[in-house]
């Protein structure tokens, strides 16, 4: 397993005329709607991608609208990449977005978002035929049908296996659905494709508001990682460990230092 930091979190509070180094870091993640994308320019990246591979993450959804509109805008970006991830959502067509998260919407329907997806990871191979798509779970929310079905475990499972994708795990949003759809969190995660984990997101929860609040993963998700995710994982696969943190530089260099060597190199 392969660490990673997100690029965009390395500046904060930092001079952004050179990257900061930072310890045990094997591989940088661009993300959209960051600071880093207006100020680095593409040789930057290029410069990066001499001694690091460089990853490409985007929060708009695979089934969303206007994904196409998204990926042409970041198409630079994408084909720089060795893996480029995009979430599992909305199950909604023009449904809202408000705290972060999609609400609202006509509800395509199951056969509809296979039907949609299936096309959209076929396309996107066509485009970029040297660059690894995944695909990563959602946060699954209550009577919020934007999550009902890409949130649920088996579906994710059936998509990622039947259209020949990599699967991004956000832990996290694992336990969250779990908790939300009623399933024991061994049997949430027994029902993810995490055979097919092409990288892997670590961060906190907010048990009281169902949300990951993006601070330092805690206690609860460093064991589910070790107890039901660790053992499935294949050797032979390359696999990306990104920590998504981005509120104190010191604390981040610091959980890299001494805690990342744990679970990756």
């Amino acid at each position: 397993m392969i660490s990673a930091i997100v690029l965009g979190s390395l500046f904060q509070g930092n001079d952004m005329s050179k990257i900061p180094e930072i310890e045990n870091v094997h591989a940088y993640q661009i993300r959209k709607n960051t600071d880093v994308e207006s100020f680095l320019t593409f040789m930057d990246i290029r410069v990066l991608q001499r001694n690091y591979p460089v990853l490409f993450h985007s929060s708009e959804g695979i089934t969303q609208w206007d994904f196409w509109d998204d990926v042409l805008f970041q198409s630079n970006l994408i084909e720089m990449s060795v893996l480029s991830s995009f979430h599992f959502s909305p199950a909604t067509l023009n449904p809202i977005i408000k705290n972060g998260r999609y609400e609202g919407g006509k509800h395509l329907g199951i056969k509809n978002i296979a039907g949609t997806t299936k096309k959209r990871i076929k396309t996107f191979k066509r485009l970029f035929p040297k660059v690894q798509l995944a695909v990563e779970n959602s946060a699954g929310l209550k009577n919020n049908e934007a999550y009902c079905w890409t949130s649920k475990p088996h579906f994710i499972k059936y998509i990622v296996e039947k259209y020949d994708c990599g699967f991004t795990l956000d832990i996290a949003h694992a336990i969250i659905s779990s908790r939300v759809f009623g399933y024991s969190v061994e049997e949430y995660f027994n029902g993810l494709p995490i055979e097919r984990c092409r990288e892997i997101h670590l961060s906190s929860i907010d048990y009281t508001t169902n949300y990951d609040d993006h601070n330092l993963p805690g206690g609860d998700v460093l064991e589910v990682f070790n107890g039901l995710v660790k053992s499935r994982l294949k050797e032979e696969e390359t696999i990306y460990l990104v920590v998504e943190y981005y509120k104190d530089f010191d604390k981040l260099k610091k959980f890299y230092s001494e805690e990342i060597p744990k679970y990756a190199n």
